[in-house]
């Protein structure tokens, strides 16, 4: 027996459907599909991926498991918008973006937020962006349709205009919204209205909510730790990104919110800026939302592994490093990311990395850009220009230091492109390449890195770079350009 679908859900929670609508973004292999459990008085309903609803007389259907569970521990990149020269959304560069942060060890993007630029997109970009990111993710993932979290920045003044933006961001192929509390009119909302307004939304959403606190994108609108678990104690609000950069709220957030979640441990917890990502693991946050990612997403993906392996010593030196060149981006906002971003990834970036007008990119060769790659270099041991130019790099600051691990590197952001540098030249399997960057062995990485170089120029014109061997650097080892 069915019934028509009610126009409000109050309260309700999201469970993973095992089955998949057919054209759904789930469909595409790329995220979790929410169906919906309203609870309305007495009577339960379930939305089925069909919108049909049917009442359940004895709780949920076998099939379907109890909750969607909490969003994996880890770093998460708000990526940047990319833009061609005539001012159009740049879906290549978007896509290559991306893949390296995928390939770095990144747990999810989002999409739509401060750095991305979500004020100058249009209702119609930013399902373009959300679209191209899905299906970067798709080809991206090793095994393909990795189910990767994507959240889309979904706030708005109104409810109504939030909810709106929330049904087509999932359309589109996001798995959470991320949500600003309404600021255009704080004086003259309570604090009662604001936490009905997240509950309104997460009631009507057709994805899981996160809180965003951002004083300095809704209009100096702070939320307490106090209001922040009011909300919380809504089933559909899944987690929260502290950009307010006050650990004291989010460690008292941390504590408390599993009290108002029924004991449950279901809400992520995140500091909104990789400058206090280890002082944030340290009293309960379960991973960062950082801008910084953008730029070097091994050096914060690093951080949490050496918190989570109790190599606090190496992780506090990592941090140091991160805060001080995290600083920079932060003064300059994201048109200094955007300035650095050829400095990490190389040249071939540069082009991508306008700004949308009115905005400007830094003048390159100014005071500002120069002041960005000087800090960021001596902090993060960037290449010289010079060595970028001539495609070797100065040896690996984190060369040394067998507590910090080896892994296995990687050469190439495309996987394609990867198993034929390894059937060439075989770098990524080499034993000299465990421990890179010794004396013994600069020769041999010397005629390796010529080799790479010489094939990449012949396979492909649209590649640029190539990433360190060591799965731990954030920098290059090669720029062809």
């Amino acid at each position: 027996m069915s019934a028509s679908l009610p126009h409000y859900f109050h309260p309700c929670v999201y469970v993973l459907s095992s089955t998949l609508a057919s054209g759904s973004p789930a469909s595409r292999g790329i995220k979790p599909y929410y169906s919906k459990i309203c609870l309305l008085g007495d009577t339960s309903l379930h939305m089925s991926t069909d919108g049909v609803v049917t009442p359940l007389s004895q709780g949920l259907p076998e099939d379907l498991p109890q909750s969607a569970g909490r969003l994996p521990d880890g770093a998460y990149v708000p990526m940047l918008a990319f833009f061609t020269a005539d001012d159009e959304v740049d879906v290549p560069t978007t896509q290559r973006h991306v893949a390296r942060l995928l390939s770095a060890g990144i747990t999810g993007l989002v999409v739509h937020g401060s750095n991305g630029e979500a004020v100058h997109l249009s209702r119609r970009e930013r399902r373009q962006v959300i679209e191209a990111v899905v299906d970067a993710v798709r080809h991206a993932a090793d095994p393909p349709n990795e189910r990767v979290p994507i959240i889309a920045g979904c706030g708005a003044q109104s409810v109504r205009g939030t909810i709106e933006m929330c049904t087509e961001a999932h359309q589109a192929g996001a798995t959470h919204a991320l949500v600003l509390p309404p600021g255009y009119y704080a004086g003259l909302m309570s604090q009662d209205e604001i936490v009905g307004f997240f509950h309104e939304v997460a009631s009507s959403s057709p994805m899981p909510i996160l809180i965003y606190n951002f004083p300095g994108a809704a209009h100096g609108v702070d939320l307490s730790s106090d209001t922040i678990l009011r909300i919380a104690a809504h089933p559909c609000v899944v987690g929260v990104k502290l950009t307010c950069g006050n650990t004291g709220k989010l460690a008292r957030v941390a504590a408390e919110v599993s009290k108002v979640r029924g004991g449950k441990d279901d809400f992520f917890v995140a500091g909104g800026s990789a400058d206090f990502l280890l002082q944030s693991l340290a009293v309960g946050a379960h991973g960062t939302i950082a801008g910084f990612a953008n730029l070097a997403p091994k050096a914060c993906v690093r951080i949490m592994e050496l918190y989570n392996q109790g190599q606090l010593k190496e992780a506090r030196e990592l941090q140091y490093a991160v805060a001080k060149a995290d600083w920079l981006a932060i003064r300059y906002g994201f048109v200094g990311v955007k300035a650095a971003m050829p400095m990490f990834h190389g040249e071939a970036e540069r082009a991508g990395c306008e700004p949308r007008r009115p905005l400007k990119r830094l003048p390159e060769g100014g005071k500002g850009e120069k002041e960005i790659y000087e800090g960021m270099a001596e902090t993060l041991h960037l290449p010289s220009p010079e060595a970028r130019v001539s495609g070797l790099r100065k040896p690996c600051a984190w060369r040394s230091g067998s507590a910090l691990g080896a892994k296995t590197p990687h050469c190439s952001l495309r996987p394609a492109v990867r198993r034929r540098l390894v059937a060439q030249s075989s770098i990524n399997r080499h034993r000299m390449q465990r421990n890179h960057g010794k004396n013994e062995e600069t020769a041999h990485l010397n005629e390796t890195a010529h080799i790479i170089l010489a094939f990449i120029r012949n396979v492909s014109q649209e590649i640029h770079t190539i990433q360190c061997p060591d799965e731990r650097c954030p920098h290059l080892e090669i720029c062809t350009t």
